[in-house]
């Protein structure tokens, strides 16, 4: 069951996802050629800050959200995967597990490439926790797509 914590950008202070988050930028970013979208400007500064690409690429818009996970982890990174699947992010499916059984990821992308999401496990602190990051160049599909996961269960 999740429970929700905070809801907050790497820019607002999220730190246990933040990495990810920079990941997920840069994931975006290269499949992507230069746009004429414009971001928010929270997002655009973790976009700036985590993008080393020319200028001329348009930085993408970024949402993150953090619960409160009550699982073990191998629940955590299946129910991950069943989220991503049912939710369309099918494509380029990866699975980032570190050894120590405390720590993992599953990765995402819409099949047009247009939109990535990562959902991260992480149980080695006091408190285990999930977060969800989605990214994508054009807003309103990007948002709607972290709508869906941020209300998905996993």
């Amino acid at each position: 069951m999740l429970k929700r914590v905070l809801l907050a950008t790497c820019a607002a202070g999220l730190t246990a996802g933040c990495s990810t988050v920079n990941e997920l930028i840069d994931r975006v970013s290269a499949k992507s050629a230069p746009s004429t979208a414009t971001a928010t400007a929270p997002v655009r500064a973790v976009a700036a800050a985590a993008a080393s690409s020319p200028a001329s690429t348009t930085a993408p818009y970024v949402w993150v959200a953090t619960f409160e996970y009550t699982k073990d982890l191998p629940s955590c990174l299946n129910n991950a995967e069943n989220v991503l699947t049912k939710h369309g992010f099918a494509d380029n499916r990866s699975r980032d597990h570190q050894g120590n059984d405390k720590f993992g990821r599953v990765y995402g992308d819409k099949p047009d490439g247009k939109i990535s999401a990562v959902i991260l496990c992480d149980m080695s602190g006091r408190f285990a926790i999930t977060s969800v990051a989605v990214s994508g160049l054009d807003k309103d599909p990007s948002w709607k797509a972290y709508e869906q996961l941020f209300e998905a269960q996993w």
